[in-house]
């Protein structure tokens, strides 16, 4: 009746030999990790950064936000544009127009004094919008903008 009764029997011991979970290290220990999520722009456009740090899987907390810090964009020149805290782990500051010639770094001051900088880069134009598009879902709306850069 059965056609393989060797793949069956070996397919049915692994379905019932797992049972052990598997949790590594890295799940079990909180790094607390700082998270930095977000674009500089340097035109008319808002730069907003979001700080969060890093929670464990298992902890009931979904967000951990970074309150109370210190974050600018420096260029190359010394100037510096501060952000202001909107709340919740936002950062934000309108329409910074930077020189397109000079090149920024993001730095990052936490309310415990720790200072955090990333490395000078050059501006970097977005290319312009190819298409967008949308799919509506049951419970939600998922909005698509394409672009491309060569």
């Amino acid at each position: 009746m059965i056609k393989y009764p060797k793949a069956c029997l070996l397919l049915l011991f692994a379905l019932l030999s797992c049972r052990k979970p598997y949790n590594p290290r890295v799940i079990t220990t909180n790094s607390n990790y700082l998270v930095v999520e977000g674009v500089i722009n340097i035109g008319d456009d808002s730069t907003i950064i979001k700080l969060s740090r890093t929670v464990l899987v298992s902890s009931a907390v979904i967000a951990n936000p970074e309150l109370h810090a210190s974050v600018s964009v420096v260029s190359n020149v010394n100037t510096a544009y501060p952000l202001t805290e909107t709340g919740n782990g936002y950062y934000a500051a309108p329409s910074l127009n930077l020189v397109v010639l000079n090149t920024y770094s993001l730095k990052i001051v936490t309310s415990s004094g720790k200072i955090y900088q990333s490395d000078f880069l050059a501006v970097k134009n977005s290319p312009p919008i190819d298409s967008v598009n949308y799919i509506v879902k049951p419970d939600a709306l998922q909005i698509n903008v394409n672009t491309h850069d060569p």
